[in-house]
């Protein structure tokens, strides 16, 4: 994040159509803790509402909110994105809690909303909003120009200074049919990752991470991944070490007397000391990407892997087709899909994480070479999302999430053996605004 240049008008406005806006999003979550799940939800109940009342105009309003987590941010994002088109006017009520609006600012909230709308940051603001927002920005601009160029390890610097913020890219749609490409923007992308200040403080804070593990096993994967999507124009990636302790402090000392209603509340409990990373893509859906290659090659796998097999012990709800299984249900990566019409839109996607598997049998992307993998990925192409879940799940003790199409896939480890899986499938039955693909990479963190 550029923290010297922000994209916010300084003229003043007289007056602001977003108080008289057609339909306005109220975001009042328990609490006030919004996170990816409420939002999808709330968002969908009201854009139900703005398409009924062929709205023309509508107000974000997340003035109520108190804690956003990173995946929630992004998907701010994929709301502007989806429904830019679809009304003459959007504007947006920032949160009243300054400590939210300076996570936002060093999040590069402003590049985020502008990348995914296609929109000046102001035009979406209230004269108020812009006063706040920049105030903070000027703050966190001059502590940065104090510090300078020196090295540091320390994470609140680090953060302040835009290490762990959304980076945005405008893409060209083509670029998904460029293998070399797209291996040399991630491979790009990923030595970010191997800078000093960076790989200090995540060896310090991660546990067992191994060596440009971060970089090379989960940045490069999901971004590779992404590239691949057909119609891919516009990708963010966010990250941030959460610092529980401190974010339940601040919640409890606003909530006073209801501190113990709030303690015992899901969202609260879910809030822990980890490392986050969040790759979202405008792309088609990795539904119809992998569809669309078995059409066009006959077939998915590159080859064999039968010495690399997963086992998923699978829980599906609210299935969006057919049938949903009444209990748990074991799939092992050996069986793959195909369309006889036996396998549910679940099961294809669960594919993607299958060894071998790919959309492009004839330019898969084949990783960045033998040094950077153990011996099972040396195959060929179609291991990627099996080497980011292997990394994030197996071998660092995280948790893996993908949001895509109808569905969310929630990646535990298994208790069936080295390479199984527990996965829990949420699925809905609404038109919501989410488009494209997006992973939430959790691992867990010592103490700070």
């Amino acid at each position: 994040m550029e923290l010297d240049y922000l994209d916010i008008a300084t003229e003043e406005q007289t007056s602001w159509p977003g108080d008289t806006a057609d339909i306005t999003f109220i975001y009042e979550p328990d609490f006030g803790i919004l996170g990816p799940s409420a939002f999808e939800s709330i968002s969908n109940r009201w854009l139900e509402r703005a398409r009924a009342a062929d709205a023309q105009t509508v107000t974000l309003d997340f003035r109520a909110v108190l804690y956003f987590d990173i995946a929630t941010v992004i998907n701010i994002s994929i709301l502007l994105n989806s429904i830019c088109k679809e009304y003459k006017y959007i504007y947006m009520r920032l949160p009243d809690s300054e400590s939210v609006l300076y996570f936002l600012c060093t999040m590069n909230f402003h590049g985020a909303v502008a990348n995914a709308c296609s929109k000046k940051f102001s035009r979406l603001l209230s004269p108020h909003d812009i006063l706040r927002y920049n105030q903070i920005f000027t703050r966190l601009g001059i502590h940065v120009k104090i510090i300078g160029n020196r090295a540091t390890t320390d994470l609140d610097v680090l953060n302040r200074k835009g290490y762990f913020a959304i980076k945005c890219f405008d893409l060209d749609p083509q670029v998904a049919h460029d293998s070399q490409l797209i291996i040399d923007f991630s491979l790009n992308e990923a030595q970010y990752w191997q800078n000093f200040e960076i790989q200090y403080v995540l060896n310090k804070h991660l546990m067992q991470v191994g060596q440009n593990q971060i970089a090379n096993d989960i940045f490069y994967e999901c971004i590779t991944n992404a590239l691949r999507h057909p119609g891919c124009s516009k990708m963010q990636i966010a990250s941030r070490f959460v610092r529980a302790e401190r974010i339940r402090m601040q919640l409890l000392n606003l909530h006073g007397q209801r501190e113990e209603q709030l303690a015992k509340t899901e969202g609260f409990r879910r809030i822990n000391n980890v490392f986050q990373i969040v790759v979202w893509d405008n792309g088609a859906n990795i539904l119809q990407t992998l569809k669309q290659g078995f059409d066009k090659n006959g077939g998915l796998r590159m080859r064999e892997h039968r010495a690399s097999l997963r086992t998923f012990k699978v829980k599906v709800s609210k299935a969006s087709n057919k049938r949903t299984p009444s209990g748990p249900i074991r799939v092992q990566s050996d069986v793959l899909p195909d369309n006889s019409g036996h396998f549910e839109e679940w099961h294809w996607i669960l594919a993607s994480f299958f060894p071998g598997v790919t959309a492009d049998l004839q330019k898969p992307i084949v990783g960045k070479g033998a040094t950077l993998f153990t011996a099972q990925y040396i195959f060929g192409g179609g291991m990627g999302l099996t080497n980011l879940l292997d990394t994030v799940v197996r071998d660092l003790g995280g948790r893996l999430v993908l949001r895509t199409h109808d569905y969310r896939f929630i990646f535990n480890n298994g208790t069936d053996g080295y390479n199984s899986f527990d996965v829990e499938i949420k699925g809905k039955t609404s038109d919501g605004f989410f488009k494209g693909n997006m992973i939430v990479a959790t691992l867990p963190v010592k103490e700070y």
